[in-house]
């Protein structure tokens, strides 16, 4: 096994129960059901609080949109930061933390706000490895 293939299995191991099944945050409000499946069965329960923290930063168009828990991913960039992705997580996570996006579908930050993303959203956010 060369170098690349340890690293791919190394990734597939580290993301191996993720989230499966995300509905947006329109969804789970209209249900009231603020859970969501892993991979490996467990199921996962977002607050209320948490709920209502993601609803205070996002209008009616992220609401239909953002699916939950929001990813938060390596950056690639090689500099040791994270990134959100996509229009609607971009702009709850900036809000949230109070980080400016340079690009409308994406926010980047750093281990501090890695941390106290976990700590305010503990249940509504997850980390994945990408290469």
């Amino acid at each position: 096994m060369d170098a690349a293939d340890a690293l791919w299995k190394e990734l597939r191991t580290m993301n191996s129960n993720i989230p499966v099944g995300r509905r947006t945050l329109a969804e789970h409000m209209d249900s009231g059901d603020y859970s969501y499946k892993m991979r490996g069965g467990e199921t996962v329960t977002m607050t209320d609080e948490e709920v209502r923290m993601i609803r205070g930063a996002c209008g009616l168009r992220e609401m239909m949109s953002l699916r939950l828990p929001i990813f938060i991913g390596t950056d690639v960039s090689g500099d040791g930061a994270w990134s959100v992705d996509g229009r609607a997580e971009a702009k709850v996570i900036s809000e949230i933390l109070g980080k400016p996006r340079f690009k409308e579908d994406r926010v980047r930050f750093h281990n501090p706000d890695l941390r106290r993303l976990m700590n305010v959203l503990p249940n509504a956010v997850f980390v994945i490895f990408t290469p």
